[in-house]
């Protein structure tokens, strides 16, 4: 009779055994199939084209699959490292043109060309706030920037990283858009606001922006590193400031 019972408690004890317990016992035992290699005899997998495969065909196939992921994923880290150092060059080339020219026009014409290049920029707007207002800029005509003097009565409701001398990209609401691009606003897909800071002697205090606008609405995402943006900014509020 006990017999019985403990045969009972056995078989209710397997019968609870499920997909989990053998994944885990497979993981954990990996010599397995080393032990009992005549299992594999009697085992097929069914792959996604319903032909029938072997299990070391399917474990190929899935560290094949693998392989490719990693490939990809090492391509782009590639790519990504290659425009970053062609970036680099380029600020480096920007800083010594920045160091160079007479004034802050001839700033414009260098910034105008790394916009072009660098950024791949459509539009671009020079926004002076505060006392950057009275900077004696003129931008050249047919140009890729426009040059604006915000008026205290029409101050922007401006993201307030942008104060901490962090730019900010993606897409904006209409009354932005609209304010930094005027009669453009309607070609700006994305945009990335770059604050330029310096100006007034204080680190965070941004009395210029620079906005960069693209007629591509992932060009500029919200979850893009803004590293040069802030660089860029930075450097063009201490050449300003020399004027």
């Amino acid at each position: 009779m006990t017999v019985m019972v403990e045969d009972k408690k056995k078989s209710k004890k397997a019968a609870v055994i499920d997909e989990v317990d053998v994944v885990n016992y497979l993981r954990l035992h990996q010599d397995f199939f080393t032990r009992h290699d005549d299992l594999l005899a009697d085992m097929s997998l069914v792959h996604q084209s319903g032909q029938a495969v072997s299990l070391i065909e399917r474990q190929v196939a899935v560290l094949r699959e693998q392989n490719r992921g990693s490939r990809k994923q090492l391509k782009e880290l590639i790519e990504i490292a290659e425009k970053n150092d062609a970036l680099s060059k380029s600020f480096r080339e920007l800083s010594l043109g920045f160091l160079s020219c007479q004034g802050g026009d001839e700033a414009l014409i260098l910034l105008e060309k790394s916009l072009r290049q660098d950024f791949r920029a459509d539009i671009a707007t020079l926004l002076l706030r505060g006392d950057a207002r009275a900077l004696p800029l003129i931008v050249p005509e047919q140009g890729l920037i426009r040059l604006l003097r915000e008026e205290p009565q029409d101050v922007l409701p401006l993201p307030a990283s942008l104060s901490q001398g962090v730019s900010v990209c993606g897409r904006f609401g209409r009354e932005i858009i609209s304010a930094l691009f005027v009669d453009q606003a309607s070609e700006v897909a994305s945009a990335a606001l770059v604050p330029i800071v310096g100006l007034s002697g204080s680190e965070g205090d941004a009395l210029a922006l620079l906005a960069i606008g693209s007629h591509d609405g992932g060009h500029f995402s919200a979850g893009m590193g803004t590293v040069f943006l802030d660089y860029l900014g930075a450097l063009l509020g201490q050449r300003l400031a020399a004027q």
